[in-house]
């Protein structure tokens, strides 16, 4: 059902419509208002939701018919469809989205609610609103057979930004640093040639030792790296995200 929260403007996000109304959109959105309210809404089809929308995209593709302005541009690189076709596209993987959510939901016994508003560790374990998770009460994204996310939102107009293919292409260090999270660890190395092991953080290498084979110490030097996580200062994501996977109960197994 369709929510009141706060969206860009001139943003597309199907998360505030309902189903009804998303299927109604795929079936007029190209009609000028006035056709598309001639007949009576069908039921869970708000006109006030939907005609708003209506009459912006309508406005669009008056400009792009007559002033050749290009409008309807994915926030997701992984499309070059425009105008009506990319509101359409954003629709019908937000409907298979939550086909998907229904079924995680049903399986987890309703403690995975919105899959997108989780994050998922190597173990299978879902924490609520962790890092790269949606926020609040709106599926902005779908999660990607990778575990990569793709957002569902459009931008209706263009503020200089579409030509950007991802913000990795003026700053590659952002695709880097997301990469890098993925493998991040906390190493342990107890070799039995040495007498003392140690615990190695490996977004920047700080380290704890411990007598090897000593349970005790090697529970301070587990709580030492924890506080670690939790208090850098430097490439603070990382270091939150390595806590979450090493150190924090998840909400819910998958």
């Amino acid at each position: 059902m369709s929510i009141n929260v706060k969206v860009a403007a001139h943003t597309f996000e199907p998360g505030v419509y309902s189903n009804e109304e998303l299927t109604w959109l795929l079936d007029h959105l190209e009609k000028p208002p006035v056709v598309a309210f001639h007949a009576p809404l069908p039921t869970g089809v708000n006109r006030k939701q939907v005609q708003p929308l209506l009459e912006e995209l309508f406005s669009l593709q008056q400009l792009r018919e007559h002033n050749g302005i290009e409008w309807g541009f994915p926030m997701s690189d992984h499309t070059e469809e425009r105008g009506y076709l990319a509101v359409k596209d954003s629709i019908l993987r937000y409907l298979a989205w939550m086909e998907r959510v229904e079924l995680i939901r049903e399986r987890t016994g309703r403690a995975v609610g919105n899959a997108s508003m989780f994050s998922f560790d190597s173990m299978g374990g879902a924490f609520k609103y962790g890092i790269d998770a949606d926020s609040g009460q709106l599926a902005r994204t779908e999660i990607l057979d990778d575990g990569s996310r793709r957002p569902f939102g459009v931008r209706l107009r263009d503020k200089g930004r579409h030509a950007l293919r991802g913000l990795s292409e003026v700053a590659p260090w952002v695709k880097r640093s997301k990469q890098d999270a993925l493998i991040d660890d906390v190493r342990v190395d107890e070799e039995a040639t040495k007498t003392s092991g140690t615990m190695t953080c490996s977004v920047c290498n700080w380290s704890q030792t411990f007598r090897r084979g000593n349970r005790q110490e090697f529970t301070m030097a587990r709580s030492r790296m924890a506080q670690h996580l939790k208090r850098a200062k430097v490439e603070q994501a990382r270091h939150r995200l390595l806590y979450q996977k090493k150190f924090e109960s998840p909400t819910a197994r998958t």
